[in-house]
């Protein structure tokens, strides 16, 4: 997967409503979406904005790690790679966030 189709999957993974087809010429990173939803307030119209970074900023994969649930942290955590022997809470704190956003997706089957 590129690191926008990445992106956009992560981002509907985590609420954000995306107008498909729908590219900002001046801004290739932004797309039309529609932010979360606020409890209380309705979405209404379109707003561009600009996808977290995923693959490359760790507080947006730490902001994504939050919709998984007790069962799938587990498997997200198993598909985190190993970097040394054992899998250690060192290791784990050090994937990188292309590394979280990968097993994210594989997580929620959503990886191609």
């Amino acid at each position: 997967m590129t690191e926008q189709e990445q992106r956009v999957a992560i981002a509907e993974a985590c609420g954000w409503a995306i107008a498909h087809n729908c590219k900002n010429v001046d801004q290739p990173e932004a797309i039309n979406v529609y932010k979360p939803m606020i409890i209380g307030r309705s979405r209404v119209g379109q707003t561009i904005a600009l996808l977290p970074d995923y693959c490359n900023d760790l507080n947006a994969m730490h902001e994504a790690e939050k919709v998984l649930g007790e069962p799938l942290c587990y498997d997200y955590v198993d598909r985190l790679p190993q970097h040394y022997e054992g899998r250690t809470n060192f290791a784990l704190a050090h994937a990188t966030a292309a590394q979280r956003s990968e097993a994210f997706l594989k997580t929620l089957n959503l990886w191609k």
